[in-house]
Order: structure tokens, then C-alpha cells, then sequence
């Protein structure tokens, strides 16, 4: 038997290890539940069971112990099985969660990837903001500088107003001038701002008799008035400009408070996504380590109910070991009294050759003395007949006829007495109808004593042969475990399967002489699953299925069996 490695439950692999264990001793539980047949049906083939005598006084092995053993294995093979289903729902429990643990793994990558472009894509709403405040500052800047330059613009125009109108006042004086001294209409049209400057020069050279400060006056009247439209026409156009940088402003206010609206909705939005996967990632690893502490209880149990088995089986095999012992012994014994009853035989045979020998050389030479006697009486009667025909003077004729003595024949040879034939083992009163045929066809050779048609000489067929072709599937008897799987010289390509116990008995079948084996060794089969294709290898002379039965170990007769 195999143990199981004391490192299986503590490397890395644990879902491995962990199946790997519940096969192992799921085998174990199997090989144990069958010790007794598997060990005994490895006889060679052209071995011949002991006789019904010598098998008869085989003392029996201690029922007691391997009563209590077999419990105990049954009771260790109803918790390993437990254990296998056990073992199988938490694996199953385990696979599962370790599949949610990956799923809520991969859903919190996707998560942290779409924050990280939501945090990048913040980065550039931040960017963008700071972009718009900046052109916002810049706005703002160049409003004030418009609204700077528009004051300065409306003093200077309201400079030039009071200039104009101290140059209108001066003109007013010339004017008055003018009218004392008689150019009035001129300075009229100087006076109510005429548009044609070019009168204005005509008039001032009609004047030729004004003085050069009244030109002067009229000169700068002129430029004042030029610069006020000028000054005019640039408040106007800074007051256009001022308009439109407070536009910009408010778009680019608007602007901003957009772009941090979508960057607090998207980063809230990512930050309850990723609060929600962290929530349901831990819950599932929680669930997967809950489930991998369950499966290191099991297999610790496993492990134990190995060990236990294992024991059973040391204790089986010490029980056994006295049993085969002691069976040896008494088939030593039986042995020894069927050799001594044979040298009796042989003796007993001697004897009464010899006697028979003494009896014929006795009865030859009482034969001779009778032929001597017979043969000195004759001579005597010949003798006397002449006397007697003389005397009596009889007519002539013929004398009697004496028969001549039978010649003794050789003394008759004893002939060969013919050997003990063995008795096949009994067949048992119960079990009948707890195997399956095999095979469907009829029985062509039963169980017994037969003529062996290839070794020629008197020997048990320890099992019966079902007449099937070549490549017919052959089928388990009972559902078992396959103990050997291979190859001999007299059953050819062989099949043993140990059923376990079956009515409180140790069973084992085996199938022979196939062509293909389909089953190894540690294989755990069905009633009926195919186990080999029908041949005629090993020891054979032609297509057919040879099936044996062993009953602890020794062979008996299938029929007792089948159904």
C-alpha cells in the first residue's frame, strides 16, 4: 500500500494536493476494503490446489480479528467516502469563490483604469480651468485697461471741450474787436463755427488788417476741434471693446464653472464605482479564505482517516499473515500425511505384487507336481497293459487317451492402480446469483477434474470456460477494484478484479486468456463495464473466455456464484 505524503497538505498547490490526496486515499480505502483475495490470487497457472482433504484441515484464520479490522475498514471507508463528498463541495465551493475573487479582481482593475482616466481627464478639465482663468484674469486686465483708457479718453475730451470753449470765448472778444472796427460779417462766421475753413482763410485774409493773435486763436480753434473728434471717435471705439472683453469675461466665467461641474460629477461618479468593486472584491476574498480554511479542516480529516486505514491495514495484514501462516502449516501437514498415506499405498501395492508372485511361483510348481504325477502314473499304466491284455485277452482297439497336463502360463501382472484425483474445493451454499456472466454464451469446459488437452495429464480446471469468439467484450462480474492488470504464460492476457467482501466473504474474479486488457491496475469498475476483449493467448487451443472465482483466495466452482 501507498501512504500518502505527510507534505501533501502543506505545499503550495492546495486545490492539487487536495484531489491528489482524496485519490490517494480514496485507492487506499479501495485496496484495503480487499487484501485477502488480491495477495492470494497471484498463483501461478499450472499450480494445483491441495486436495478436499488436505484443504479441509486448513485451520481458518482468526475470525475474531479480522471481523473487528473489517468493521473498523468499513466504518474508515463510510467516512472517507464522506469525505470525498465533502471534499468534492468544498472544492467546488473554492473554485467558485477563487472565480468570483478573479471576476471582482478584473471589474476593480476596470475600475481603477476608468479613475485613472477620469483622474487624467480631471487633470485636463483642471488645466482647461486654469487655461480659463487665466484668460479671465486677462479679460478682466484688458476691461480695466479699456475702462482706464476710456477715463482718460473722457477727461481728455472733456479738456478739450473747456479749451474750445475758452477759444470761443476769445474769438467772441476778437469778434467784438472786429465790429468796432468794422469786419463783423467775417467774424460772425468765425464765431458761429462755420465748416469751411477755407472761408475761415479767405475771411482772415480779407482781414488782412487782423491782428496775428486773432490768427493764432482761430488756428488752435481748428486743432481742438479736430482732436475732439478724434478723441470722440476713440471713446467710442474703446467703449465697443469694452463690450466685448465683458462677453469674453462671462463666456469664459461659464466656461469654468462647466468644466468643474463635470469634473466633480465624473470624479464622484468613479469614486462610488470604486468604493462599490473594493466592497464586493473583499467580501469575495473573505468568502475565499473562509473556504480555504474549510478545506484545510478536510484535509486534515483526510489525512487522519488515511492514517487510520493505514493502521487497519498493518493490523489486516499482521492477522492475515498468521492466517497464511497457519494455513501453510496445516497444508504442510495434510501434505505430509497424503505423502505418507501414499508410500502406505505404494507399500500395500508392493506387498500384494509380492504376494501375488509367491501365489503364482506356488501354484506353478503345484501344477508341475501334478503334471510329474500324472506323467509317472501314465508310465505305470503302460506297463501294466500288456500283462493284462494277456491275461484278460481283450479284442484289439484302442487304449485310452490321457490328456496331457495344462503347461502353466505366466503369473498375471497386477496392474497400475489409478491416482488420487484432488476434489475441487466445496462450493458455497450462499452468494448464488450475486456475480453477472461475463459473457453470454454457453459453458463449453465446467469446474473439475479434466484431462488438460495441452499438458496431457489429469488436473483441476479451476474455473469454467465460456464458448465466445475472438474480440467479444468481456464484462465485470461485480463492481470491484482491478488489482492486476498483465501478461502470464498459462492465462495469457489476464484481468483480476477484488470485489471486497460480498455475504461476509472475500471475492475476487479473474478473466483470461484475452486479447486486450482495457483496464489498469487500480481502476475502480462497474458490474458489467467492459474490462477486456475475449482472445486465446497463454495456454490455450482456441477462442474462448476462461473465468475463475476465489473465495479467499482458493478457487471455486463459479457456478455457486452466477446468476
Amino acid at each position: 500500500m501507498d501512504p500518502v505524503s505527510p507534505a501533501a497538505t502543506s505545499t503550495p498547490g492546495r486545490r492539487r494536493i487536495l484531489a491528489g490526496a482524496s485519490v490517494l486515499g480514496l485507492a487506499a480505502v479501495a485496496r484495503l476494503g480487499g487484501t485477502a483475495p488480491s495477495r492470494a490470487v497471484a498463483a501461478p497457472p499450472d499450480s494445483v490446489p491441495p486436495s478436499a482433504g488436505s484443504a479441509g484441515s486448513v485451520a481458518p484464520a482468526p475470525a475474531d480479528d479480522l471481523t473487528d479490522i473489517r468493521r473498523q475498514q468499513a466504518a474508515a471507508r463510510a467516512s472517507a467516502t464522506r469525505l470525498a463528498g465533502v471534499d468534492q463541495q468544498a472544492a467546488a465551493g473554492l473554485a467558485e469563490s477563487s472565480a468570483a475573487l478573479q471576476s471582482a479582481a478584473r471589474r476593480l482593475a476596470a475600475v481603477e483604469a476608468e479613475l485613472t482616466s477620469a483622474r487624467e481627464q480631471e487633470a485636463a478639465t483642471v488645466e482647461q480651468l486654469v487655461g480659463a482663468r487665466a484668460r479671465e484674469a486677462s479679460v478682466r486686465a484688458a476691461m480695466e485697461r479699456t475702462g482706464q483708457a476710456t477715463a482718460a479718453a473722457q477727461a481728455a475730451v472733456t479738456a478739450t471741450s473747456a479749451e474750445i470753449g475758452r477759444g470761443e470765448r476769445a474769438l467772441g472778444g476778437l469778434a467784438r474787436a472786429a465790429y468796432r472796427s468794422g469786419n463783423l460779417p467775417v467774424l460772425a462766421e468765425v464765431v458761429v463755427g462755420g465748416p469751411d475753413e477755407s472761408a475761415v482763410l479767405t475771411a482772415r485774409q480779407a482781414l488782412g488788417s487782423a491782428s496775428r493773435s486773432q490768427d493764432r486763436e482761430l488756428a488752435r480753434l481748428s486743432a481742438l476741434r479736430a482732436e475732439q473728434a478724434r478723441q470722440q471717435a476713440r471713446l467710442t471705439a474703446l467703449g465697443q471693446q469694452l463690450a466685448t472683453d465683458r462677453a469674453e469675461a462671462a463666456r469664459a466665467v461659464g466656461q469654468v464653472a462647466m468644466l468643474r461641474e463635470q469634473a466633480a460629477q465624473r470624479s464622484a461618479r468613479t469614486r462610488t464605482l470604486l468604493a462599490a468593486q473594493r466592497t464586493a472584491t473583499d467580501t469575495a476574498r473573505r468568502t475565499r479564505d473562509a473556504d480555504l480554511r474549510e478545506q484545510d479542516v478536510i484535509d486534515l480529516e483526510q489525512a487522519r482517516t488515511a492514517q487510520q486505514l493505514r493502521s487497519l491495514s498493518r493490523r489486516e495484514d499482521t492477522a492475515l499473515a498468521r492466517a497464511r501462516a497457519a494455513r501453510a502449516a496445516a497444508v504442510a501437514h495434510a501434505r505430509a500425511v497424503a505423502a505418507a498415506r501414499a508410500r502406505a499405498a505404494e507399500q500395500a501395492r508392493a506387498q500384494a505384487a509380492e504376494q501375488a508372485r509367491a501365489q503364482a511361483a506356488e501354484q506353478a510348481r503345484a501344477e508341475q507336481a501334478d503334471r510329474t504325477r500324472s506323467a509317472a502314473s501314465g508310465r505305470r499304466a503302460a506297463r501294466r497293459r500288456p500283462a493284462l491284455a494277456r491275461t484278460v485277452a481283450p479284442r484289439p482297439g484302442p487304449g485310452p487317451r490321457l490328456d496331457p497336463a495344462p503347461r502353466p502360463g505366466p503369473a498375471p501382472r497386477p496392474g497400475p492402480e489409478p491416482a488420487a484425483v484432488p476434489e475441487p474445493a466445496p462450493t458455497p451454499a450462499v452468494g448464488g446469483g450475486r456475480l453477472s456472466r461475463p459473457a453470454t454464451a454457453p459453458i463449453t469446459s465446467p469446474f473439475g477434474m479434466r484431462f488438460h488437452p495441452i499438458l496431457r495429464r489429469w488436473r483441476l480446471h479451476n474455473g469454467i470456460d465460456f464458448g465466445v469468439g475472438c474480440g467479444t467484450p468481456v464484462s465485470a462480474a461485480a463492481e470491484g477494484r482491478v488489482v492486476s492488470s498483465a501478461f502470464s504464460t498459462g492465462y495469457g492476457n489476464r484481468v483480476v478484479v477484488d470485489h471486497g467482501g460480498i455475504d461476509g466473504i472475500p471475492l475476487a474474479t479473474t478473466y483470461n486468456h484475452l486479447t486486450r486488457r482495457l483496464v489498469q491496475v487500480g481502476s475502480v469498475v462497474r458490474r458489467g463495464q467492459v474490462v477486456g476483449i475475449s482472445g486465446t493467448t497463454g495456454l490455450s487451443t482456441g477462442c474462448h473466455l476462461h473465468f475463475e472465482v476465489l473465495d479467499n483466495g482458493s478457487v471455486v466452482d463459479p457456478m455457486g456464484w452466477l446468476s
